[in-house]
């Protein structure tokens, strides 16, 4: 496609694709369904969409404990957040 137009969470342009599925030149099944473009990348320290860097705030933290499985102790957290 020449000249697409970005998908994004502040303008979200949805085209329209249909794929269809033939035997012996009859379509036997169909399917429509809305899909976007964008493109996602690293640069550095920047996180790109669609070219443009992207602040990312709030970000979950998800460890495991060899002891205690998906609870992680206290003591734990700060040996986490200096590596």
């Amino acid at each position: 496609m020449e000249a697409v137009h970005p998908w994004s969470a502040e303008n979200p342009y949805l085209y329209e694709l249909e794929i269809a599925l033939e035997r012996d030149g009859a379509i036997v099944d169909a399917v429509t369904m809305p899909i976007g473009f964008r493109s996602i990348e690293v640069k550095g320290e920047n996180f790109l969409v669609n070219g443009k860097a992207i602040l990312l705030n709030g970000v979950n933290m998800h460890d495991f404990s060899p002891t205690g499985g998906l609870t992680v102790k206290k003591g734990m957290w700060s040996r986490i957040s200096s590596e």
